[in-house]
């Protein structure tokens, strides 16, 4: 309550019409924390930490023998796993070759089988020469107008059919 310009504390019948308690008469010191209070808060902080810590390393565990525990085979057929689909990568389980080690394998195998077709490879250049009897079968089967016996074309021709009212355009523009 202010009395004039000085703030005093009100006396115990003040307090009791007004409601009003005085810090100081009631026991507050907020110069005086209980140290008491605050090493068992310390205390319990630290037991709660410890519980909880062990209960996550528990659960932990447990669910990783789990998944380990489902990682087995049901059955002995299942034990090797199939491989990886390809294309895999190089190296790796089962495909353990440089990537040009691989290509210049590749390219020993299909020369290999070329020339066990009667091809010749060219040995400037690498590549597979057609023998001529081959080039002349395909020049005579692809010539016009020429279709062997008994072979349809895949897809009819279509008819050269102009819209109506349209002029038709020589081929060749």
């Amino acid at each position: 309550m202010a009395l004039g310009h000085v703030e005093q504390s009100p006396t115990d019948a003040q307090a009791e019409l007004t409601g009003v308690h005085h810090p100081a008469r009631v026991g507050y010191d907020p110069n005086n924390p209980k140290v008491s209070a605050l090493v068992w808060f310390g205390v319990w902080f630290a037991v709660a930490m410890v519980v909880i810590l062990a209960v996550t390393w528990v659960v932990y565990r447990g669910i990783t023998r789990q998944y380990e525990s489902g990682d087995v085979a049901l059955s002995a057929l299942s034990v090797e796993r199939p491989p990886t689909p390809e294309p895999r990568l190089q190296p790796s389980p089962g495909h353990d070759v440089l990537p040009q080690v691989g290509v210049r394998d590749m390219f020993l195998r299909e020369n290999a089988e070329f020339e066990r077709r009667g091809w010749t490879v060219d040995e400037h250049t690498g590549q597979p020469v057609i023998p001529q009897p081959i080039v002349q079968q395909i020049a005579q089967l692809s010539a016009s107008g020429v279709v062997p016996p008994n072979v349809q074309p895949a897809i009819p021709a279509a008819p050269n059919i102009a819209p109506a009212g349209a002029t038709p355009q020589p081929a060749g523009r």
